[in-house]
């Protein structure tokens, strides 16, 4: 059995009481968002996961949160890619990581567990194959300061 574990720690100063908006890109591909605003970080907590578990994509994507002021400007860069002219991000999610399994919202950070599990539909010899089952599991942390 192969396995690995990446675990990625970035820091990420935020105010609680800002808006946000989290953003869907098509890149060369399409995912099934586009644009969802929260009123403030609670609001991110109580709705993010339910959002980012039903996503769909295929080819390149991308959906990144950014902590925005309340009079968002969109600018799109490359003619295509939209992003808050004045926004700092918080986190990107897309179709280089692993499928996303849950979020764990703590006092001073997120994590967002990935994880990816290979089984062949056909063992024929037990120990021989037993190098074709994968587990591949991604941790990314996003330690906050208030």
């Amino acid at each position: 059995m192969a396995h690995n574990f990446n675990e990625t720690t970035r820091t990420r100063t935020i105010n609680l009481d800002s808006q946000f908006v989290l953003i869907g890109n098509n890149i060369d591909g399409s995912v099934n968002f586009d644009l969802h605003f929260f009123i403030n970080f609670d609001d991110v907590k109580e709705n993010l996961e339910s959002i980012l578990l039903n996503i769909q994509g295929e080819g390149e994507w991308d959906i990144s949160l950014y902590q925005v002021n309340e009079n968002i400007k969109m600018k799109y860069q490359y003619g295509y890619y939209k992003c808050p002219k004045f926004g700092k991000k918080i986190l990107s999610y897309n179709y280089m990581n692993y499928p996303l399994k849950k979020i764990l919202f703590r006092k001073k950070e997120i994590l967002f567990l990935h994880s990816y599990f290979y089984f062949p539909d056909r063992l024929y010899v037990i120990h021989a194959d037993a190098q074709k089952i994968e587990l591949q599991v991604e941790i990314q942390k996003i330690v906050l300061r208030y």
